[in-house]
């Protein structure tokens, strides 16, 4: 049987002592995450005391929302869109799809929306938008995975 390992971590600016049986660079990796999600939930705390959240996000991407579609909304396929970063074979594989739906699809997208994907700042809010989505309904999206692998820049505690 391995070690336990101690590894003492920053969080949050305090001081911990992880302890497990995971390689030291593991669990300064889960401390590096952990520390990734309080940033991204202090941001939104200060954005909160600007401004509301609701007012933050792009109100057209509610037009995109098809109840009666629960895996082929166009909501949807924009999200994994833009998190396989713009590929459409991923995007395919993900949806379930044809490619040359997934291309077609996009097409409409962008024309309800009416906004360039091409446009990486463009792109950048509305992925923005997406994370206050998510944090506004409680629920978070899992990452889109092809094949049962996830991105190989994301980070996964059950590696």
């Amino acid at each position: 049987m391995a070690a336990k390992n101690n590894t003492e971590v920053i969080i949050d600016g305090k001081v911990y002592t992880l302890s497990g049986y995971e390689s030291q660079e593991y669990l300064q990796k889960v401390a590096t995450y952990i520390n990734d999600k309080i940033a991204e939930f202090k941001m939104l705390d200060e954005y909160k005391k600007r401004y509301a959240l609701e007012d933050m996000y792009i109100q057209k991407l509610k037009e995109l929302k098809n109840p009666s579609e629960e895996h082929y909304d166009n909501l949807s396929l924009l999200r994994n869109y833009l998190l396989t970063e713009r590929s459409i074979s991923s995007t395919a594989k993900i949806m379930h799809m044809h490619r040359n739906s997934v291309i077609y699809r996009l097409g409409k997208i962008q024309e309800i929306l009416g906004f360039d994907l091409n446009d990486p700042d463009v792109r950048l809010r509305v992925l923005i938008s997406f994370k206050i989505l998510e944090l506004i309904s409680g629920h978070i999206e899992p990452l889109p995975c092809i094949d049962g692998q996830q991105g190989s820049e994301s980070f996964n505690f059950y590696e």
